[in-house]
């Protein structure tokens, strides 16, 4: 690969830290979410994997938001 650019490729090829996040695929409300799990019992929701098209339009499940990870029964 070349990379026709003026930052050093020490800037463009560095990892720095990064830490490996933890995914799961939960259900919640009937569809199935990947979630990046959190400290206090809920996840960031990272995508949403549906074939319905209108699980996409809901506010609660868009992506960045909030979701608790433990349900109750």
């Amino acid at each position: 690969m070349i990379l026709y650019t003026p930052i050093p490729p020490e800037l463009i090829w560095e990892r720095q830290n990064q830490e490996t996040a933890t995914y799961q695929e939960v259900q919640y409300s009937g569809i199935t979410l990947l979630v990046q799990q959190g400290d206090n019992g809920s996840g960031k929701i990272v995508r949403i994997i549906s074939s319905n098209p209108y699980a996409y339009l809901i506010p609660e499940l868009q992506p960045g938001r909030e979701v608790p990870l433990l349900f109750p029964q």
